[in-house]
């Protein structure tokens, strides 16, 4: 999910694209990021995500297998 969030400057756009490096919406993230602190991982969400997907087959166990 993205949600989009519009900021309206107070300085000249030339100023503020002369200090956002590498670019504006880094910039923006990183501020946030010291201002919030990183954010707490869900981990219920990584667990039920992985849980969710496919067991990986791999050609080279169906060989050994084949060759016992």
């Amino acid at each position: 999910m993205t949600n989009t969030i519009t900021v309206r400057l107070r300085r000249n756009k030339a100023e503020v694209l002369a200090k956002a490096k590498p670019n504006v919406n880094a910039w923006v993230n990183n501020l946030i990021e010291q201002a919030l602190g990183p954010c707490q991982p869900d981990w219920d969400e990584h667990y039920q995500r992985l849980s969710g997907r496919k067991a990986a087959r791999y050609r080279s166990d169906e060989i050994r297998r084949a060759n016992r």
